[in-house]
């Protein structure tokens, strides 16, 4: 039964994803190479960031649609439950699909890159597995699995 509200609201293939855990020393390596005032990563062979390009296709979330606004930083540190501030998103099934999630979830990742650079910060919180599938697409030497050996193209990146 709630697979079929997944599936109905756009979020089934995120909803199987799960957590990427254990990469702390990629992470780390990425959060030292951020620039909060251009939001580019600057690294030995040029400048790249994650676009919404990327989240369409990580993610397959919507980034066409109406705005995610009311958006606050968030308290809970966990990424495995949905914080109470998108409930009234999620309030009528009906029109779910029509916001643009994958920008909500871009511009979390970027604050929360933006949170991480700074020198007092200590932890990350945000979509990490994002960041790490786009590291792993876009910097094929760390990648964990040969691009050839992947699923069809119809999954999810992420879920690869």
């Amino acid at each position: 039964m709630v697979e079929n509200y997944l599936r109905l609201t756009g979020f089934y293939h995120v909803s199987r994803i799960g957590l990427i855990r254990g990469f702390y020393p990629l992470l780390a390596a990425l959060v030292e190479k951020w620039r909060p005032e251009t939001h580019l990563f600057v690294l030995p062979v040029g400048e790249d960031t994650v676009t919404l390009e990327d989240v369409t296709h990580i993610f397959s979330l919507p980034i066409d649609g109406e705005p995610v606004s009311e958006w606050t930083d968030s308290s809970n540190k966990s990424t495995a439950y949905a914080h109470t501030k998108y409930l009234p998103f999620l309030r009528d099934f009906e029109r779910i699909h029509t916001y643009s999630w994958g920008s909500a979830c871009l511009a979390h990742l970027y604050r929360a890159l933006c949170h991480a650079s700074r020198y007092d910060t200590k932890e990350m919180d945000g979509p990490l597995n994002l960041l790490f599938v786009w590291a792993w697409e876009r910097l094929p030497c760390i990648a964990l699995v040969p691009r050839q050996s992947l699923p069809p193209a119809e999954i999810p990146v992420a879920m690869r």
